[in-house]
């Protein structure tokens, strides 16, 4: 996973246990001309995508059940995955009613 010429190359792997989190997150990346988009559910799922996908960013949620952002970045660090740049959120959903 080498250095990418433009942002459209970029491979992008979101990780968000809750779907309108995931679906803002995925719209907003398309909205940027991004479509090489690979969502999953928990951070298992996103470890084993890891194994067999190549990714170059990954926009995690914090607050997951079983395997956390957090325990998701410990167990990428320091492997094979050095070079993976990974950002971790903590998304709230707010509903407004009018």
């Amino acid at each position: 996973m080498g250095l990418k010429n433009k942002i459209e190359d970029v491979v992008f792997l979101l990780v968000e246990d809750n779907k309108l989190p995931l679906v803002i997150m995925s719209r907003g990346l398309k909205e940027l001309g991004i479509t090489d988009i690979l969502k999953v559910n928990s951070g298992q799922s996103a470890f084993q995508i890891l194994l067999t996908e190549p990714v170059d960013l990954v926009i995690s949620d914090w607050n997951m059940p079983v395997m956390d952002g957090l325990d998701f970045y410990r167990s990428i660090i320091g492997g094979v995955f050095f070079n993976l740049k990974v950002f971790i959120v903590k998304f709230r959903t707010f509903l407004c009613f009018w």
